[in-house]
């Protein structure tokens, strides 16, 4: 004779090993919405980078030393050790702490300057940091996973286009930005 725990056995193993079952694939299913929304904002925000990029380029009142960092800065963006180094460096760098070096004066003056003079050409400069950024965070799981402590620190942080360009920049070695005439800088 079978009894009731004989056949409640294998139904209670069937219904945990389903219970399990669809944890994880509606785990793994919010996971790869999740993933396709990031690489969709990626995607947007690149391609907002290289609107404001072109147009920031394209202008000649632009000044060559700005478009020359937003060239380098660009590159180097498209790596993705650089990427994960920019949001490690982001979410552990302190709200306060301000990158004060004589380089980072440097463009700061330059894009204060652009800024007096021509507000759109300053903004054009910001918003090709700052998606740049964005959309080159997203585009990787692994710095997608610090964008979101990341972007508010770099949202928040004073003159922080000019810190995030000349910042990234030096993550690539071989193609240093300086202000500076090669032959005076040593480089």
């Amino acid at each position: 004779m079978i009894n009731l725990a004989q056949i409640l056995s294998p139904v209670l193993v069937m219904l945990i090993g389903s219970g399990i079952t669809w944890y994880f694939r509606t785990q793994a299913v919010s996971n790869t919405k999740d993933r396709t929304r990031q690489l969709s904002e990626a995607a947007d925000l690149l391609d907002l980078h290289a609107k404001s990029l072109e147009r920031f380029l394209d202008d000649e009142a632009a000044p060559s030393e700005l478009k020359q960092l937003l060239i380098e800065f660009s590159d180097v963006m498209g790596e993705r050790e650089a990427v994960g180094k920019l949001t490690e460096w982001a979410a552990a760098r302190p709200f306060d702490q301000p990158l004060d070096t004589e380089e980072t004066r440097a463009v700061g003056a330059m894009v204060t300057a652009l800024r007096n003079r021509r507000l759109d050409l300053a903004e054009r400069f910001d918003a090709a940091v700052i998606t740049a950024v964005a959309g080159a965070s997203l585009r990787w799981p692994e710095s997608a996973a610090l964008f979101d402590c990341t972007f508010p620190r770099l949202v928040t942080t004073p003159k922080r286009d000019v810190a995030i360009a000349v910042t990234v920049t030096r993550f690539r070695s071989g193609i240093p930005f300086s202000l500076r005439h090669p032959v005076a800088s040593g480089v």
